[in-house]
């Protein structure tokens, strides 16, 4: 009986480690859309840089830009006329107990992207204006 037990504890064991690493795994799988849309006054260039993040304000942790569609990444550059103009950004997951978040593009140089106070929805598709 005791050796049944034992293999009965170990087995709970192992099945626990394999619950958290999948439970890893679903978190890391999951992505953030944001659509963003921009007004310029002006001709103008835009771009992002792939040092853009997702920061958690409970836990300081990012979640990194993974795609961008209709913008460039840096150093390349797009051409706006004077208008509005659409983009979206993807991103890793954010964690599970992130309820606020901060959208950071992270550059060397002045005017980088950054709307702070972004309230965490159950769908993790978002739209902003910066």
């Amino acid at each position: 009986m005791q050796r049944n037990y034992l293999y009965m504890e170990s087995k709970n064991q192992i099945d626990e480690k394999l619950r958290r690493e999948l439970q890893h795994l679903c978190e890391e799988e999951s992505q953030v859309t944001i659509h963003c849309s921009i007004l310029t006054y002006t001709f103008e260039e835009l771009r992002i840089w792939k040092s853009t993040s997702l920061i958690d304000q409970n836990s300081g942790g990012k979640s990194v830009l993974t795609h961008a569609e209709n913008i460039p990444f840096h150093p390349k550059w797009k051409s706006c006329e004077r208008g509005e103009h659409h983009f979206t950004l993807f991103f890793k997951g954010l964690p599970k107990e992130c309820e606020m978040f901060d959208l950071f593009e992270d550059i060397p140089e002045f005017g980088g992207f950054f709307k702070e106070n972004i309230q965490r929805n159950s769908s993790d598709v978002y739209h902003i204006t910066l």
